[in-house]
């Protein structure tokens, strides 16, 4: 089978990876096309990788829309996967459509973090922000809504901010540095201006977070990390998949109502619980409308890296990546049924 893996840029190795080795063991020839915004290291290991392999299994090759247009229509593809976001995917189904290519797509997630009342939040608040943050927010599965109960709003909010403005911004080759800039000019003014939108509203939000090297601030596209007070549930921060460092904190009173608010989305990639009740939230869990659940966590385990198939619901993809059952997606199943003379 032919295959053709798309990547995303915000983590372009590691997403790669995770195309490249399930559909090679399951002996398929494949052609990856990298982002454009992030070629160069996917690049260059290919080539190594390519070299173990005979000529032709293993390609690269770089381009635009049009580019990614003309491979799902080559009849030689038989299998498109693709990570990235959902305005693509949907115009690579279409494309599929023609000629019944199959697609495997993880899209984009508006993940909710839903804190229990029962939460120690000198424990849950340092990783939460850990999961709201890395890579600058630029992670599909990373924490992009916190429901906080109202009897531990204000804590958990002061405390929140108190982790948060601890982190230094600037350039990655600073050794001092532990936020970096946004990727690209797009997402960048995406996330600036969606915090304009928000402070047109009766929610508060506060920049935070050391800034090194302030003469070098306009040679990147750098943000501070962003915290949003007193969001409510319909605002676009919270409905929309920010993808950058912007975060809004919302309060409820009861679990039913959030558990509403966290399937009123279109998303349904990851979703997090916190609490000292293990039991509890795996009983809450069971009521959330996604691909995935972390307990106590904001990504896999040790364990989950290995055994846990990764993916969403809804609009926020199709099928799984890792485990045995993200190598079923690279494989065409074939049967055989020899009837025996009686």
């Amino acid at each position: 089978m032919e295959s053709w893996p798309g990547l995303p840029w915000n983590a372009p190795m590691v997403l790669t990876m995770q195309k490249v080795a399930p559909a090679l063991a399951a002996g398929n020839a494949i052609v990856i096309k990298p982002s454009p915004f992030a070629p160069m290291a996917v690049t260059t290991a290919l080539m190594s990788v390519a070299d173990l392999f005979p000529a032709g299994l293993l390609s690269v090759i770089h381009g635009e829309g049009d580019v990614g247009t003309a491979l799902v229509k080559h009849p030689l593809v038989r299998k498109v996967s693709f990570t990235g976001g959902g305005r693509i995917a949907k115009s690579i189904m279409k494309d599929a459509a023609e000629s019944l290519t199959g697609v495997h797509f993880e899209l984009g997630g508006n993940d909710p973090a839903i804190v229990l009342n029962d939460a120690e939040l000198d424990t849950v608040v340092p990783k939460i922000a850990a999961g709201v943050f890395r890579r600058s927010g630029q992670v599909c599965f990373a924490i992009k809504r916190i429901y906080v109960p109202d009897s531990l709003y204000e804590q958990f909010y002061d405390q929140f901010c108190s982790v948060v403005d601890q982190y230094q911004i600037g350039h990655q080759l600073d050794d001092r540095a532990t936020f970096g800039p946004m990727n690209n000019a797009n997402q960048y003014r995406f996330v600036k201006e969606l915090a304009e939108r928000v402070r047109q509203t009766n929610a508060r939000l506060v920049e935070l977070g050391q800034i090194l090297q302030s003469e070098n601030w306009n040679n990147g596209y750098y943000l501070r990390p962003m915290v949003v007070r007193d969001a409510r549930p319909e605002h676009e921060v919270v409905t929309c998949e920010q993808f950058g460092p912007l975060i809004p904190i919302v309060r409820y009173h009861k679990e039913d109502e959030v558990i509403h608010w966290v399937n009123a989305t279109e998303y349904g990639l990851g979703s997090s619980i916190w609490t000292s009740d293990e039991e509890r939230a795996t009983q809450l869990a069971g009521q959330i409308e996604a691909g995935m659940t972390f307990v106590n966590g904001a990504g896999q385990s040790i364990l989950g890296h290995e055994m846990m198939p990764f993916g969403g619901i809804k609009q926020s993809g199709i099928g799984r990546e890792n485990s045995p059952v993200g190598l079923a997606e690279y494989v065409e199943y074939y049967a055989l049924n020899v009837h025996k003379s009686d």
